[in-house]
């Protein structure tokens, strides 16, 4: 299917949630959407909440000339423990003069772990001369990985720039990350972190970008990884810790099916980027547990706590899902620990439910499912490609759900419901003009989002299918839009 076909898909799940059908399969026109925007927000009684403060940064370090870094690398010895194993000892990390047999945490989002520890090769450098060619030492250039790295290159320095400026750019957000070391530009969008202001809610940051159908530049780029319903206390996103534990695996899948070619660096990547989708979907479980309750606490009626109950088994089935395909790639049998952020306070507050619903589940959720779709028709492993049918599928009407229970919210509290929903659609959606081609190989092969790709296409999904879906909330509550 087209990245179109799948956001019509989605767009008419979300109006079926709100009890309506799909007018056409066309993409809507921009005075649909003023009209949808005009409609949500002009009765908005309360102004916006105000922008994120932005804490003056350092900008990109600059790279002068040869680098000449502590050789040292900071890590734990593996302990024999690690849920994915791929060295033994220090004598197995050959690809470099400097390298380590380490146990590494894998990213972390707020308050915890995305899945266990692996026990791999790190590499450090001292000199460039440690590095490949086309890659330079970068000192302090930590991926939580070493404490100096070798980054991709284009210059050495600000005399191989008609700048004058050669500069190194870090950008990590825990699903994907791109480190190099290149020029500044006339075209750049920015020179410092001080020039980005928040993109949405998240902290942007000026780091180099190769966008399709643009000018390589230095622009302002914010996390782009959090997708679904993320279990959120206090404005910060919770997932379990690991444990090697086998009763979190779905049945009939054995170690070592996964594609037999891959290195063991690229299959180290694919186990770490399913274990923290698993640990992701186990975190959605107690979402959906805390807002089951705060429907009950606002008399929601039972259909929609019945169909919030039967969203927590399909999140189970999800981590569960994750966490085989992450064996299949010679991880070991992996799940979740103790997940204490799930009894944290639950909030009453209608304005805070709505605008969590909306973030999480109208939002996140759809985006979520167009993901999952998407990806199922770009992987080339069977079983990798049948899960995620399988979670587009449930996070669509997990997705549809939440905009059930926004609807029956703003029969109760349209005022409120009008604001949040407002701000969300007053939030620009700007997607480049083209989409940027997809290799015929690589991350997408094994279900794993290619970052550019998913920049673009989140865009059309949110302007295509959700903004029409979210400006449609009121036309079922008699408020009229």
């Amino acid at each position: 299917m087209t990245i179109d076909q799948h956001c019509l898909m989605l767009r008419a799940a979300l109006l079926g949630g709100l009890g309506m059908a799909a007018a056409g399969c066309s993409k809507p026109t921009p005075r649909q959407d003023d009209d949808a925007l005009a409609g949500a927000s002009s009765s908005s009684t309360s102004s916006p909440l105000p922008p994120l403060s932005v804490k003056k940064r350092t900008g990109p370090p600059l790279r002068t000339g040869p680098a000449k870094c502590d050789p040292a690398i900071t890590h734990t010895p593996c302990k024999g423990t690690e849920g994915s194993r791929l060295c033994s000892s220090d004598a197995d990390c050959k690809e470099s003069r400097i390298g380590v047999c380490a146990s590494l945490e894998p990213a972390n989002l707020g308050g915890g772990e995305y899945g266990p520890t692996t026990c791999e090769c790190v590499y450090g450098c001292s000199v460039d001369a440690d590095c490949a060619p086309g890659f330079l030492c970068v000192c302090g250039a930590d991926r939580r990985r070493s404490d100096a790295a070798c980054v991709r290159a284009t210059c050495a320095s600000g005399a191989d720039c008609d700048s004058g400026v050669c500069a190194v750019s870090i950008y990590d957000d825990d699903c994907d990350g791109d480190h190099r070391v290149t020029c500044k530009t006339a075209d750049d969008e920015c020179s410092s972190n001080d020039d980005c202001a928040p993109i949405g809610r998240e902290e942007s940051h000026c780091v180099y970008r190769e966008e399709k159908g643009k000018n390589p530049r230095w622009a302002c780029r914010a996390r782009e990884c959090d997708v679904g319903r993320p279990l959120v206390v206090d404005g910060v996103a919770h997932v379990a810790a690991s444990a090697l534990r086998s009763d979190w695996l779905a049945p009939d899948r054995d170690r070592d099916r996964g594609p037999s070619t891959l290195s063991s660096g690229d299959r180290a990547l694919v186990v770490a980027h399913w274990l923290r989708a698993g640990a992701l979907e186990h975190a959605s479980i107690a979402s959906f547990a805390r807002f089951s309750l705060q429907l009950l606490a606002m008399g929601a009626p039972s259909d929609l706590v019945a169909a919030t109950q039967r969203a927590m088994g399909d999140e189970i089935e999800h981590a569960k899902l994750c966490y085989a395909i992450a064996r299949t790639y010679g991880g070991d049998a992996t799940g979740p620990s103790a997940l204490p952020a799930a009894t944290a306070p639950i909030s009453s507050d209608v304005r805070a439910i709505a605008t969590a619903l909306v973030d999480e589940g109208c939002i996140g959720e759809a985006l979520a499912a167009a993901e999952a779709a998407i990806l199922a028709d770009r992987c080339e492993v069977p079983e990798v490609a049948r899960a995620l049918r399988r979670v587009a599928e449930d996070e669509r009407r997990h997705a549809a759900l939440a905009y059930r229970a926004l609807a029956w919210m703003a029969s109760l509290h349209p005022e409120i419901v009008r604001e949040v929903v407002g701000r969300s659609l007053a939030e620009p959606v700007k997607p480049p003009v083209e989409a940027p081609a997809m290799p015929a190989s690589g991350k997408s092969r094994h279900g794993l989002r290619d970052a550019a790709e998913t920049a673009w296409w989140s865009a059309q999904v949110l302007e295509v299918a959700i903004r029409p879906a979210l400006g449609s909330v009121f036309s079922q509550t008699g408020e009229g839009a």
